[in-house]
């Protein structure tokens, strides 16, 4: 994917996924082990990657301007009157933002799909863990005078992880020819910063 918002150098980024999954109870070990299939007739693992690309990186809390890459000037930023003249105003747009790029972030899922009592009740497990990379921040270790006037641009430096679990399970029920699904889930996932 490319994105306007970056520098040249930094405006492209790659981001790939793969899924697999296995319905073991199609296997023939499978049924010769849980016999007829009335207590446990279905069962799939699966598992997948990617990597998700997000353009929308805002430096200090703040959307990206266009071509704030590029040094220069930003214009009609004020007004002043010189020799009686009202003049528009322009000032210095600051060290350029020549240094973010795409916010990546790696998702791993791993589940299990399964169906018990010929489908009556079915349910799922899964574990997720979600590294993203390119938090913009500012480098510490370098000083800026304060008399220059404005700060350093931030960088893609940080990194967090979001890591968990969920389970749901559903009974799917007929009274009188009435059908109907009850269901639930419960998830857990923390976050932390990464140094």
């Amino acid at each position: 994917d490319a994105s306007w918002k970056f520098s040249p150098a930094k405006r492209w980024g790659t981001f790939p996924s793969v899924s697999a999954a296995w319905r073991i109870s199609e296997e023939p070990f499978f049924k010769t082990f849980t016999g007829d299939g009335r207590v446990l007739n279905d069962l799939k693992l699966r598992a997948s990657y990617g990597q998700l690309g997000d353009d929308n990186v805002r430096p200090n809390n703040a959307d990206l301007d266009p071509f704030a890459y590029n040094p220069g000037y930003s214009y009609n930023t004020g007004v002043g009157i010189m020799s009686g003249i009202t003049t528009v105003a322009a000032r210095d747009r600051g060290i350029a933002h020549d240094r973010i790029s795409w916010l990546t972030a790696k998702v791993t899922d791993i589940g299990l799909d399964f169906g018990l009592l010929n489908n009556k009740i079915t349910g799922t497990l899964d574990y997720f863990r979600r590294n993203r990379d390119g938090l913009p921040a500012v480098k510490n270790d370098v000083f800026v005078p304060s008399e220059l006037g404005y700060a350093l641009p931030q960088e893609n430096l940080e990194r967090d992880a979001v890591i968990g679990g969920e389970g749901s399970l559903t009974y799917n029920g007929n009274v009188r020819g009435v059908r109907f699904t009850l269901g639930g889930n419960v998830s857990y996932a923390r976050g932390r910063f990464i140094q």
